[in-house]
């Protein structure tokens, strides 16, 4: 951006004839275009519709920060899908490039062949190295990691609506490095896990 500041979070404005903000293209001279800001925080609470109804509840809770336009306002906090009881989500991080030397984004790129500039030795080749990593308050994850995310590993624990009768739950349900269960009551349940890819980072890190 032309004045270098390259981002700035403000209020939307409808009124086509004010300017919401002066920043410019590198041309010094085109006014910057506008971007929607979206941010979304997922979580679990222990009831739908009302406290103390006892159904665990997928929830999203969505960034609005005062100033918006009233077309842009909802609810900050949206029940998304009733019966989950655990939620997690690991990232996979890229340490190691195709040439085995760990990735350094600090440093500028190092070519295993300078002369075809096919493999970057210090940039990752896309792949998550090791195992997947969760980012909590007790233990962090570093700029570094974060910077290196290139997959996510999502667990769902869903639970049935209503109980089964004759039916105990006594098993127990890896979700990453946690166990939940046995419950020992009569609602079936099932856990689901999938890796998604991060295409954005991963892709640009692959090499042939």
């Amino acid at each position: 951006m032309c004045s270098g500041s390259p981002y700035v979070l403000a209020p939307y404005d409808p009124d086509p004839t004010t300017t919401p903000h002066t920043l410019q293209n590198r041309n010094c001279t085109t006014t910057a275009e506008l971007r929607r800001f979206v941010s979304n925080l997922y979580y679990v609470r222990n009831y739908a519709n009302s406290v103390g109804d006892g159904i665990p509840t997928l929830m999203r809770s969505t960034f609005v920060p005062v100033g918006f336009a009233n077309e842009l306002k909802h609810d900050a906090a949206q029940a998304l899908v009733k019966g989950v009881e655990g939620f997690r989500v690991e990232y996979g991080v890229d340490n190691v490039s195709d040439s085995g030397a760990a990735v350094n984004l600090g440093q500028a790129v190092v070519w295993a062949d300078p002369a075809n500039k096919v493999s970057p030795t210090n940039r990752g080749d896309g792949v998550p190295d090791g195992n997947y990593v969760r980012c909590t308050a007790a233990a962090p994850c570093s700029a570094g990691q974060l910077t290196n995310v290139v997959a996510v590993k999502i667990y769902l624990l869903l639970r049935s609506d209503k109980e089964t009768p004759g039916y105990l739950d006594t098993k127990t349900y890896h979700i990453g490095g946690t166990t939940a269960g046995p419950f020992n009551d009569r609602f079936k349940r099932h856990l689901f896990v999938q890796t998604v890819r991060l295409n954005n980072v991963s892709s640009r890190r692959e090499t042939p």
